[in-house]
């Protein structure tokens, strides 16, 4: 397991049971805890905010108030005076197909494949802070709260859905860039 995490040291007490791996740096393990006998679900998503700590794997994660935070992503979208934005929230929206919408807290660990797989295309939407530092004019220097949103479909690869998928339906997931076969794990 360290050598697919980069780790120096475990980073879970338990048997893991299923990885998927969107990314470079971007995947998520499912284990038992050795010490609860809980499936447990930790995920790693560089350039995506996403809770630290392990939870059930089969939590659905649904957002506690998903309208306010369709309200705020509207508002980012539409570009609207943010200036009430909360710099603590962080909800995902995850799409399927037809474009209906999912709010949750966190990236629920099932949701993974379906990202895999092109079933579900997610964003984080997060509150954060919009700087204005240009030193030169004093009288335009601000910091303001605003609402930011990324995705993992950035590099060129995963939007052109020209990766390849791989599947044994087993205990490990991946896609990879077309010529990148070296990026694949050894199974």
């Amino acid at each position: 397991m360290n050598a697919l995490t980069g780790q120096l040291k475990p980073e879970v007490n338990g048997k893991i049971i299923h990885v998927c791996a969107l990314a470079p740096k971007t995947y998520r393990f499912i284990y038992v805890d050795a010490e609860t006998l809980e499936v447990k679900c930790q995920t790693r998503c560089k350039g995506i905010s996403h809770t630290p700590e392990a939870y059930d794997a089969f939590d659905d994660c649904v957002a506690s108030n998903p309208e306010e935070a369709i309200e705020h992503y509207e508002i980012h979208q539409n570009k609207e005076d943010m200036s009430g934005a909360d710099i603590r929230e962080r909800k995902y929206f995850f799409f399927n197909q037809a474009n209906e919408l999912m709010v949750t807290d966190k990236i629920p660990g099932l949701a993974f494949p379906k990202l895999l797989t092109g079933e579900l295309r997610m964003e984080l939407l997060w509150g954060g802070m919009e700087r204005n530092l240009d030193y030169s004019n004093l009288e335009t220097i601000s910091i303001a709260p605003t609402y930011k949103t990324r995705t993992i479909y950035k590099t060129p690869w995963w939007q052109s859905n020209k990766r390849i998928y791989k599947s044994n339906h087993g205990a490990f997931d991946y896609a990879y860039p077309p010529g990148h076969k070296d990026l694949v794990p050894q199974e």
